[in-house]
């Protein structure tokens, strides 16, 4: 019986410690993580589309092949740097 009452002790004790560092800092960095990948996608499925504009003559302006990759490498950096903290 002691030994029952001793492995619900450790189990209550171990479900405790995980739920106090589940409920850290890290919800708002996963978040704001995530929003950085959605939005380096979107920029990536964007600058594809303005190459293959380019590649079929539809746009003779390579502006737009520029933009998306300048941002794309600014919020690849601010996710590295998230990282690292």
């Amino acid at each position: 019986m002691a030994l029952l009452a001793a492995v619900a002790v450790l189990l209550a004790s171990t479900l405790l410690f995980l739920y106090l560092k589940s409920s850290s800092n890290e919800t708002s960095t996963y978040a704001e993580s995530r929003d950085l990948i959605g939005r380096i996608k979107q920029l990536n499925a964007q600058w594809e589309t303005e190459i293959l504009k380019a590649r079929i003559a539809i746009s003779h302006n390579y502006d737009p092949l520029v933009t998306p990759l300048s941002e794309m490498t600014r919020l690849w950096q601010r996710f590295e740097s998230m990282e690292s903290n």
